[in-house]
């Protein structure tokens, strides 16, 4: 893929760009035009979440929905109800394309649901991330201790201490709170250095987010993002930074079995 020349008409320029982006296709150096024009964006910005979030909902639509029984009976006696020759010639091909789609989708939820399971499990974290740590700007110094407990509530404020002893003392605590994110609640805590920023997120499953495996690990890279991942029966559990994919994994193994730890003995939440 060519390198994207920025200029004038950048907006349109990047939007031809950013589903190729949120697939991490573009090269290395478009990538980081692309991401560069975000940064001061936030029309484009916004552009490349709602995309984002629309990609992830399809996966999830194609890998819990199943192909009805009877389909392409039903199909091709509506257009055996069609008089005009013209139409039924156009119909049956538009049904020809929807049949074939639909086979393919079978034969990819057969062969790489798993990936595209993974992939969407992990968009839920990631959203949050890029929504409440990349991009909100808090106060300097962070809250105080207190105030984070009140912001992250009765139930969870516990989890600070939990957390704050897994994560390397370099890294300042900068939120705990309780967020929402497109209708989504997250328990998030946020750390920072110079260099890095680190979110350890929680949030409630809904239909069809498992692993198959609880307690287990998972991991993916994700644009400029490392993420790893796991759950207990009712949560999914978040690590998500600009770190190496290495040094993202090693976190969440320190900080997610203690979270999980800490969610089962207050199982009532």
């Amino acid at each position: 893929m060519n390198l994207l020349q920025f200029g004038e008409g950048a907006c349109e320029k990047v939007r031809r760009y950013l589903d190729s982006y949120i697939d991490n296709e573009l090269l290395v150096e478009t990538n980081h035009e692309v991401l560069r024009h975000l940064e001061g964006c936030s029309a484009c910005s916004r552009e490349m979440e709602s995309r984002t979030v629309l990609k992830s909902r399809l996966r999830q639509v194609v890998m819990l929905a199943s192909v009805p029984p009877g389909l392409q009976a039903k199909v091709v006696a509506t257009l055996h109800g069609h008089e005009s020759e013209r139409r039924r010639t156009w119909m049956i091909a538009v049904a020809a394309i929807l049949l074939l789609s639909i086979g393919t989708w079978s034969i990819q939820r057969q062969g790489t649901s798993s990936s595209e399971l993974l992939a969407s499990i992990m968009q839920v974290g990631l959203d949050d991330h890029i929504h409440c740590a990349v991009k909100r700007t808090y106060a300097d110094p962070p809250p105080s201790l207190s105030q984070m407990q009140s912001d992250m509530g009765p139930v969870f404020q516990g989890m600070i201490p939990v957390v704050r002893g897994k994560v390397p003392a370099e890294y300042r605590l900068e939120q705990a709170h309780l967020c929402t994110y497109k209708a989504r609640q997250y328990t998030h805590m946020i750390f920072r250095n110079d260099a890095a920023v680190i979110s350890v997120i929680v949030t409630r499953k809904e239909r069809g987010e498992s692993f198959g495996r609880v307690a287990s690990l998972r991991q993916s890279d994700q644009g400029h993002f490392a993420t790893a991942a796991t759950e207990t029966p009712d949560y999914l559990i978040f690590v998500i930074s600009n770190l190496r994919p290495k040094e993202n994994l090693q976190m969440a193994a320190s900080v997610t079995p203690e979270v999980a730890a800490y969610l089962k003995s207050h199982s009532g939440v």
